[in-house]
């Protein structure tokens, strides 16, 4: 899941930025692939002491898998929009990723763990 916040979504902010429609596309196909990977990267207990994975995953599975497939069709709308060309439309799909990741970030992942000292 790191490659979507960290690479793809930077990489996708930038490439709007810049009207670089072939990375948004790419970029986007790669979230749509780490959504189709989704339950692989989350077997039943795997929580860590990296993790921000919440114990609420297995509990409400059907409802994880529900968001991944919206992360993917909000991922699949922004390749279609950027493949277009249509600048328009990658921004208002951009934002919809945005909302379809919040979505599940919000119920099933936790806080960034401060680091201290």
């Amino acid at each position: 899941m790191e490659s979507n916040s960290d690479a793809a979504a930077k990489a996708i902010k930038k490439a709007v930025a810049a009207k670089d429609y072939p990375t948004i596309e790419l970029k986007a196909k790669e979230i749509m692939g780490n959504m189709d990977n989704l339950p692989d990267l989350f077997p039943k207990g795997s929580l860590s002491a990296k993790s921000r994975a919440k114990p609420e995953i297995w509990e409400r599975w059907d409802e994880f898998n529900k968001h991944a497939g919206n992360v993917k069709k909000a991922a699949q709308d922004l390749a279609d929009a950027a493949k277009a060309g249509d600048e328009e439309g990658v921004k208002a799909k951009v934002k919809a990723l945005g909302a379809a990741c919040k979505g599940c970030h919000e119920p099933f992942r936790a806080e960034k763990k401060k680091s201290g000292g």
